[in-house]
């Protein structure tokens, strides 16, 4: 996206409670055994996931390519007194961002800002950086959405959104398509994909494999193992048998609402 002042008039106008596919994602977590976790917020904008992650225990690596964000982030009176422990930035795009293996690579309504050229890159490298049994959650444009003009933002149709999601288990895959608003104001025709999907856990890895932050750089994706390697500690950090791994999804925190939360409008 161009023009950085529609940026600050949306930081200015954007709600800080989290999203709502993030909490639904955090619920499945909060049911399983996650050793030390640690999450990408991938285009955090100014921090209202990464302030709940931080919030929860989890250890953040926060990207957006505007440094205006990073400021607002650090700036944000809500953080827990740790967050200097457990949270580090980077300033990058999409296509330069770096970040190690995680156990959830979040992207709220972010994703859609990646130019097309760059987007199944980007993608591969979110699949390829979960843990076994790690989830991504985040949004995608839909074809029909009203900024599907635009030449720098990437669209999808459902079959599409399905293709990508062909090799992960997905959790919760929400199609919305209605009239509305941006955070900004702007009216505005809304089609969206609300996304959580679970990369498939295979014997031999486990989630939540200890990222020391203190050791991590934009250069650097070295991951630092933190718990127990034993037979019988992974055996304990599997996820559990149930409704998590087969059957329908447990309901959502709460109602997506697809204008609650909006980045602003391009330039026209």
């Amino acid at each position: 996206m161009s023009g950085s002042r529609d940026w600050y008039r949306y930081y200015a106008a954007a709600r800080n409670e989290p999203r709502e596919a993030l909490l639904y994602a955090l619920q499945r977590f909060d049911q399983e055994e996650v050793c030390d976790p640690f999450a990408v917020d991938l285009g955090c904008g100014t921090g209202q996931d990464t302030a709940e992650l931080l919030r929860r225990g989890w250890k953040v690596l926060a990207i957006d390519g505007q440094a205006a964000a990073i400021e607002r982030l650090h700036e944000r009176p809500d953080l827990p007194g740790t967050a200097a422990e457990r949270l580090q930035t980077q300033i990058s795009t999409f296509e330069q961002a770096e970040w190690p293996e995680a156990d959830l690579v979040n992207s709220s309504f972010a994703l859609p800002f990646c130019r097309p050229a760059a987007f199944p890159a980007v993608w591969q490298r979110i699949e390829r950086s979960l843990h076994p049994g790690g989830r991504f959650s985040g949004q995608l444009f839909g074809d029909r959405d009203g900024w599907s003009g635009e030449q720098d933002m990437t669209f999808h149709t459902r079959t599409q959104v399905e293709a990508l999601l062909a090799s992960l288990e997905v959790e919760q895959l929400e199609e919305v398509e209605e009239d509305g608003t941006t955070a900004i104001g702007r009216h505005k025709h809304w089609h969206l994909f609300h996304i959580i999907a679970r990369k498939p856990h295979s014997e031999g890895r486990r989630l939540g494999q200890g990222i020391n932050l203190g050791r991590m750089n934009a250069g650097s994706v070295a991951l630092i193992p933190e718990c127990a390697e034993s037979q019988s500690e992974r055996e304990r950090l599997k996820p559990r048998a149930g409704p998590l791994s087969s059957g329908p999804a447990p309901p959502l925190p709460g109602p997506l609402d697809p204008r609650s939360s909006r980045p602003p409008n391009s330039p026209r």
